[in-house]
């Protein structure tokens, strides 16, 4: 008799769970299709939210990517723990400059028009018409479900770049994985490509002085210094009979900003030439 009634019991609890489950299930796709069919009412009614997305027809915006992510693999933990965010930044502006400019670019344009669409979001926000008036009273949902659909409408451009640079690293083996980030506001980014900029134009400039510079030794300046010079390299005294090649050398490199004029000029060997290089020491023997 026992057995039977707790079976019975256990047969009870067991419709009661699944008709509360159904119930449950019900209760909520009622309200779903209410919700559904109340959003199709306030989207076909609104005459608010139909002049937003009018608006959004005539407003067309840069999609850009933000915040813009550069990634970088350190070799090891010496170089993760001295990485220079900002000339890793400062490279990847140099080798996509004109990727920056447009970036900055439209930045600027979509600002400058994100103000002007909101000021008409605005106004068609605040205005009541008797046709909404009559929307509100008559159901008391209308008011709260149009401004949100007219907030999910809302163009949101980006108008103000964030660039983030990541550092990572891992050990040889994968033991310890290590990573951090830096990042660079709108303004940093302006003034790093501005920087940028003008140290790509000085080098040109200093390029485009440095070949001029070198022009400047013509055959008859060359015998000059030669001559001047006794056809010695001033260095190591070797002479073309010692089997070496005679070079008019700058003294102070046309890279640092020498002339050439004879008193910057000298000769010397190649051998002498090449070890110099572009050293130049402004307070030593050169």
């Amino acid at each position: 008799m026992e057995t039977r009634l707790t079976y019975v019991l256990s047969i009870l609890f067991i419709i009661v769970g699944l008709s509360l489950l159904f119930g449950i299930r019900y209760y909520r796709e009622k309200n779903k299709q209410i919700y559904n069919e109340r959003i199709r009412f306030v989207k076909a009614s609104s005459k608010k939210l139909s002049q937003i997305l009018q608006l959004n027809s005539t407003y067309h915006f840069f999609h850009l990517e933000n915040p813009r992510v550069l990634k970088y693999t350190c070799r090891s933990k010496a170089e993760y723990d001295h990485f220079d965010y900002k000339a890793f930044f400062q490279n990847d502006i140099a080798n996509n400059l004109q990727a920056y400019l447009d970036l900055i670019e439209h930045a600027k344009r979509n600002l400058s028009l994100y103000a002007e669409y909101m000021n008409k979001w605005d106004q068609i926000m605040s205005t009541h018409s008797e046709q909404d008036r009559q929307l509100y009273l008559q159901y008391d949902y209308f008011r709260i479900m149009e401004t949100n659909l007219c907030q999910d409408a809302c163009q949101h451009p980006v108008t103000a770049i964030l660039v983030i640079v990541e550092k990572h690293y891992s050990s040889p083996q994968g033991r310890n994985i290590y990573s951090e980030a830096q990042s660079f506001s709108h303004q940093e980014t302006i003034d790093i490509v501005k920087s940028t900029i003008k140290r790509i134009e000085e080098k040109g400039e200093r390029e485009r002085t440095a070949a001029y510079q070198r022009q400047m030794v013509t055959p008859k300046l060359r015998y000059q210094v030669l001559k001047r010079d006794h056809y010695r390299c001033v260095i190591c005294g070797a002479e073309q009979s010692d089997g070496v090649k005679l070079h008019v050398d700058h003294i102070k490199p046309v890279s640092k900003g020498g002339k050439t004029e004879l008193s910057n000029l000298r000769t010397l060997c190649d051998r002498c030439n090449l070890g110099k290089g572009a050293s130049y020491d402004p307070d030593g023997i050169n």
